[in-house]
């Protein structure tokens, strides 16, 4: 996990929206981290619901104890990370439910992780729901729009 200076020759793998809400480019991110691509490219949701579900057709290969980060890979042997909320960590898992384990193989649109974004308010700086590639490959985002959970074709990472 977080091979960012790996390159991964695979091309074109095609996800599916990790939650409802809009779509945003990685780089309109309030977090720097995010906005400057250092952990790697990617998309951000702004949620209108609590639920996270899975990009991909993979497995859960890390969960962060705080239940605000989990690391999957697919099939290809390609790495994301999902980030829950900006801020969140300090939560130590309030507010977070997991429906997975690590080594779990998971499918596309499988509900993952909720998040009571109404009772964090007030607590985090933002409720964005970050997806990066975590293994050097480049984010493409088909548009900016309202998206709907396990929506599929939002977005391909190349």
């Amino acid at each position: 996990m977080f091979n960012l200076f790996k390159k991964n020759e695979s091309k074109g793998t095609s996800i599916c929206s990790v939650a409802s809400g809009k779509l945003e480019k990685i780089e309109k991110s309030i977090d720097p981290v995010f906005s400057q691509k250092m952990m790697g490219d990617g998309l951000f949701i702004k949620p209108t619901s609590d639920e996270i579900v899975s990009p991909i057709d993979g497995e859960v290969v890390m969960m962060f104890p705080t239940l605000h980060a989990i690391g999957l890979k697919d099939e290809k042997g390609n790495e994301y990370l999902i980030h829950i909320g900006i801020e969140t960590a300090a939560l130590n898992g309030e507010g977070f439910k997991s429906f997975v384990q690590v080594n779990e193989k998971v499918k596309k649109g499988q509900l993952l992780i909720t998040a009571d974004f109404e009772a964090m308010k007030g607590k985090i700086t933002s409720s964005d729901i970050i997806l990066l590639a975590t293994d050097g490959r480049k984010c493409n985002i088909n548009e900016e729009k309202d998206v709907t959970a396990g929506e599929e074709n939002i977005a391909s990472f190349e």
